[in-house]
């Protein structure tokens, strides 16, 4: 090669290392965002968690998998929330779970008073049966 032509080539290589080093920082500036604002959002998750907002919920808002919230929460060791069962309607009724049970299977054999009164109660403790 001529003398003119090395030291333009060396101009070039050091013009795209400077390149890449100032793509590098640009990108380290944003990953350091992303992390605030990814630290702010596992926040308010974890208050949402605190505050017993269903994790199906969270977890569609904050367009993410359950299993993402479900491992946040582990990992900052807050617990769940545990889903209402008809053990705890039946409690809360004073009846039995096969009555709690019979009511949800849409059996007859359980008096009309008493069905109203479970499925009140269960409405307001936010049982769903599977």
């Amino acid at each position: 090669m001529s003398e003119m032509g090395e030291p333009t080539v060396k101009l070039a290589a050091e013009a795209t290392a400077a390149e890449r080093k100032t793509n590098q920082e640009r990108l380290l500036r944003q990953v350091a965002s992303l992390a605030r604002r990814a630290s702010e959002r596992d926040e308010k998750i974890l208050e949402a968690i605190r505050a017993g907002v269903p994790v199906r919920e969270i977890a569609s808002r904050a367009n993410l998998s359950r299993d993402s919230v479900y491992k946040l929460a582990a990992a900052h060791h807050v617990r769940l929330p545990r889903a209402v069962r008809q053990q705890d309607v039946a409690n809360a009724a004073g009846v039995s779970v096969m009555t709690v049970s019979r009511v949800f299977s849409s059996n007859d054999h359980v008096a009309a008073e008493t069905r109203e009164r479970i499925l009140a109660i269960a409405k307001e403790m936010g049982y769903r049966p599977k």
